[in-house]
């Protein structure tokens, strides 16, 4: 029941906050394809407080009692907590997925090499002005990169300390469709089993995945909305 109604929760923000950018069809010469996607976290914050869906504070904050109202610069924000009543611990859990949860990422697929690399960027000034006008700590900026390698079938990601690299069979994911261009799928975050909703189109090349791997899609991926983000596709072009 609950998987029910967090799913019905993420159709709705999914539709609200929706219009489809029209994307070029790869032409047949192309060698590179250059994408942008932008990650952004569903949680505002102003003088009144913190705003995010019921779900998202009854999953990550459940000792705290919202209030039900409206965000008045997201409207599917469903309900706010005072700043003042998180805690040290929570405060630290608060601006973590404010941290991770807005990132931007520019990609390639190289298609003689059949090989995907991603530079992501924490750099948002939004984020960074909340950081110090309500929780009076620094942001620092954040790289990173990620390498998919369809050849060997290796996803391979490098941050500035460590390095990680795992197989497919280690990562890939089944979407269940629920219309030709629409489709759940599970994923784990910051700990939690969550069920995301995608919208995939057709005429964009299925090597655009950001850096998931679906066994059984052929169609590049547009959005993705899940109770903590959204991640978009924003612009695509070809070499």
């Amino acid at each position: 029941m609950k998987n029910t109604i967090l799913l019905v929760l993420l159709l709705g923000g999914f539709m609200f906050g929706f219009a489809q950018n029209q994307f070029p069809k790869m032409p047949p010469d192309t060698q590179e394809i250059h994408f942008t996607y932008k990650r952004t976290s569903k949680i505002a914050v102003d003088e009144q407080g913190v705003y995010a869906d019921s779900i998202l504070f009854k999953t990550y904050f459940p000792e705290l009692k919202y209030t039900k109202v409206t965000s008045p610069k997201v409207p599917y924000l469903n309900a706010v907590v005072p700043i003042e009543k998180f805690t040290d611990d929570d405060k630290v859990e608060l601006t973590s997925m404010l941290y991770h949860e807005n990132e931007f990422y520019l990609g390639t697929h190289f298609i003689k090499k059949n090989k995907t690399i991603i530079s992501a960027r924490r750099n948002d000034a939004d984020i960074k002005a909340i950081f110090k006008k309500y929780f009076n700590k620094g942001y620092p900026e954040f790289s990173y990169r990620i390498t998919i390698d369809y050849k060997k079938k290796t996803h391979y990601v490098k941050y500035p300390r460590v390095s990680y690299e795992k197989t497919f069979d280690e990562i890939q994911k089944e979407v269940k469709w629920f219309s030709p261009t629409e489709a759940t799928f599970v994923e784990v975050g910051h700990n939690i089993q969550n069920t995301n909703v995608a919208l995939f189109d057709e005429n964009v090349s299925d090597m655009i995945t950001f850096d998931y791997i679906f066994t059984n899609s052929t169609k590049g991926l547009v959005k993705v909305e899940s109770i903590e983000n959204t991640l978009e596709l924003v612009e695509v072009h070809y070499k």
